[in-house]
């Protein structure tokens, strides 16, 4: 990971990279997830509403807030199955 910042406007806003081989099973994983989200704005709407509840409890740590969005991330890539 890779950690910076640009400025815009006068706001400094912080920026992580995450630089992962293009042969990682996470490249499939994180594309998925992308589309997934690009997919349903419902789903994209969710997610962001996730993020920003971690950011309002005060969570500043970056595993911390990678962590708590883990089970979403999960069951966004692995939903459950429909009944039959």
């Amino acid at each position: 990971m890779r950690i910076g910042s640009v400025e815009f406007d006068g706001t400094r806003f912080p920026l992580q990279a995450h630089v992962i081989a293009s042969d990682s099973p996470e490249v499939s994983e994180f594309r998925t997830f992308r589309d997934r989200l690009r997919g349903d704005p419902m789903l994209l709407d969710q997610y962001v509403a996730l993020k920003r509840r971690i950011i309002a409890e005060g969570v500043t740590d970056s595993l911390e807030y990678s962590i708590r969005k883990g089970d979403f991330i999960d069951e966004a890539l692995n939903p459950p199955s429909s009944p039959r």
